[in-house]
């Protein structure tokens, strides 16, 4: 690098930064060597909430009210032999995806008690809180009386079908 005027130009020598800042090279190198190790450390952390999880396997279906689909319905799987429990929620077509852990994981290999629920809000107070809940359904389908049952296994391909009935007291026809 050069500096001044013409006539009176010369040269600057260019030094290492570690010069620079009075820092020896092997006291340079130490230290970029201890934050490699410490950045390397940092991002091999393993989440013991992540690595402690069962395996989960997609799972999706449908839930049919009196033949007809059922619009945002909660889908509940409730494991028989883990304490996890799958959700989703149907849409205009009454079909549903589950999700454990993330969206769209679907549901832990196994057996599982299904629960089944349509709940609105009955209105609203002054504040706009809600005043209660009411289930569209009937009750035996969100409590686990009707004893839907489901197997979720991890070859699939896990798509189930609930055909529920509104007066789940009488016989269905056939």
């Amino acid at each position: 690098m050069t500096y001044g005027s013409p006539a009176t130009q010369h040269e600057v020598p260019r030094r290492p930064l570690f010069v620079c800042l009075r820092v020896t090279q092997p006291t340079c190198l130490a230290v970029l060597l201890v934050a490699a190790v410490v950045f390397a450390g940092c991002s091999r952390r393993v989440d013991q909430w992540v690595e402690g999880r069962p395996s989960t396997f997609p799972a999706s279906g449908v839930v049919l009210l009196d033949g007809f689909p059922v619009h945002d319905a909660v889908v509940a799987f409730d494991s028989r032999e883990h304490n996890l429990t799958a959700v989703g929620r149907t849409d205009d077509k009454g079909v549903f995806g589950l999700k454990t852990f993330e969206p769209g994981d679907g549901a832990a290999a196994g057996d599982h008690l299904v629960k089944i629920t349509k709940l609105e809000v009955i209105g609203f107070g002054p504040e706009g809180e809600p005043l209660g809940e009411v289930n569209r359904l009937p009750a035996v389908y969100g409590d686990g009386r009707a004893g839907l049952e489901a197997t979720v296994t991890p070859e699939g391909p896990n798509v189930f079908r609930f055909e529920i009935i509104s007066d789940p007291n009488r016989k269905r026809e056939r």
